[in-house]
């Protein structure tokens, strides 16, 4: 199934992200489920996290995107918006 391609991302509050699609589709896309995993800890500072970045069509962080979220992970695991 092909999904719509992320063209923004925008930093909400208590780690959230609101991520918008081509198609005008919203979605938050909570990453507090994540944080206890090991590759997902940096997340947890706060500034860190605030460095999101678009990057080969999905959410990014750090140098060389050392921490990404899959695409269709974001797209079905987001809470979609009115």
């Amino acid at each position: 199934m092909m999904i719509p391609k992320i063209i923004a991302v925008n930093i909400q509050t208590n780690h959230v992200l609101e991520v918008v699609y081509e198609n005008s589709e919203k979605k938050l896309f909570s990453i507090v489920p994540y944080l206890n995993y090991t590759v997902y800890q940096p997340l947890k500072n706060i500034n860190f996290f605030n460095q999101v970045k678009l990057k080969h069509g999905t959410i990014t962080w750090g140098n060389d995107e050392m921490i990404d979220f899959d695409p269709y992970t974001i797209y079905f695991e987001g809470q979609t918006l009115a």
